[in-house]
């Protein structure tokens, strides 16, 4: 299964090197930055022909933002079985992603992501107290 990031600038390439620098390198991870310049339709167009060049493959898109260009891309290109998508990138969804698509299928993974990061906003006073 190949991850797919879709982002707003260079946010997700940026992620990816961070998140290698706690789990080591992340394969077959792919970037698609969205810059203002970039219609969204070339957008939509460049990521689709990347994801057609490599059919026989799994995709789990994660969008950076609920309602935006980049989660109204991945909705239009997710409408397959081969090709599913999440919203709600942070670094705990990725690393996760990662671990867990080495078990389960695409179908399977979304479940899996909700459940695993749904927790991870934390307030740091109820964990270590006031100051």
């Amino acid at each position: 299964m190949e991850i797919v990031l879709l982002t707003h600038g260079e946010w997700g390439a940026e992620l990816v090197k961070s998140a290698e620098l706690i789990v080591g390198p992340l394969k077959n991870v792919k970037c698609f930055p969205l810059h203002p310049d970039c219609p969204l339709k070339e957008y939509i167009r460049e990521t689709q022909a990347y994801m057609e060049q490599r059919k026989e493959e799994e995709f789990l898109l994660i969008t950076d933002i609920r309602g935006g260009s980049t989660f109204y891309t991945a909705g239009i290109l997710s409408r397959t079985e081969k090709i599913r998508a999440v919203s709600g990138l942070s670094m705990d969804m990725l690393i996760l992603a990662d671990e867990l698509r080495q078990e389960y299928s695409v179908g399977e993974i979304i479940p899996l992501l909700i459940e695993g990061t749904k927790n991870k906003i934390t307030d740091m006073e109820t964990v270590l107290g006031k100051e």
